[in-house]
């Protein structure tokens, strides 16, 4: 209940950040001209290589620890539809996107418990995907603006809200109930450089998560260990790399 009242507040969020995003573009336009440099919609798409950086790893079970852990991201996916409002060389950028992310993740369980063969190592796999909608805003400033050419430097932060998360074993030996992270928003610094040259425009950029998310893994059980089932809690923060091509009008 909890889960679908905050998935419906954050989406009627954005929706009312499209909303005023449209009006002060239909405003601006009875003194500006659309398409000038004061004022620009913009649409982009792109590649993301976001990778969860693990802060903490609770197994559960006594004499149950974690060694070798390892991260390897995937290619995502990014889109992102956005407002620029500029005042000679500065702009302010709010916009609202999605995302989609996939990391595997691999580490060892080490068992030194009564009943187990003595510092038994036990590897784990798993897989990690993530959907979510972003509402990053940024202050930037043009470095170089040569007709058609424009270099700009941005740098704001970024709200996220996953609104699907998946956990899922990569070996059959290991099983366990994924219950979801303990919560769905997070959110981070970002930066990016971009190159416009007309109204294409194409950048690079950097984001770094600001807070930890806690996904509580229950009835965990792995390999040939004859201990009971047990519950393991993952933190993580979420940072990357992206790069995307767009278009402004």
């Amino acid at each position: 209940m909890n889960g679908g009242r905050g998935a419906r507040r954050t989406l009627r969020t954005i929706g009312t950040l499209l909303w005023v995003m449209l009006c002060m573009t239909g405003a601006r336009a009875q003194t500006t001209e659309v398409g000038s440099d004061r004022l620009r919609l913009g649409v982009k798409v792109g590649v993301c290589a976001l990778q969860p950086d693990l802060t903490a790893i609770h197994p559960g079970g006594a004499g149950t620890t974690v060694s070798d852990v390892a991260v390897h991201s995937g290619v995502g996916h990014t889109a992102e539809v956005s407002l620029r409002i500029g005042i000679r060389r500065v702009f302010l950028q709010p916009a609202v996107g999605w995302s989609r992310s996939e990391s595997r993740i691999g580490f060892n369980l080490l068992s030194a418990s009564p009943g187990a063969v003595p510092v038994a190592y036990f590897p784990q796999s798993m897989t990690l995907r993530e959907l979510r909608l972003e509402a990053p805003i940024v202050i930037g400033c043009h470095l170089v603006q040569q007709s058609p050419f424009q270099l700009s430097l941005m740098g704001g932060v970024k709200m996220k809200y996953n609104y699907r998360v998946r956990l899922t074993p990569d070996t059959p030996e290991t099983s366990f109930d994924f219950r979801g992270d303990d919560s769905p928003r997070h959110w981070s610094v970002c930066a990016a450089l971009e190159v416009r040259i007309d109204r294409l425009t194409f950048d690079v950029g950097y984001e770094y998560g600001m807070n930890s998310l806690h996904a509580d893994l229950g009835a965990y059980t792995y390999g040939a260990s004859t201990l009971p089932p047990a519950p393991m809690r993952i933190s993580r923060r979420t940072s990357g790399l992206s790069m995307s091509v767009g278009v402004m009008f």
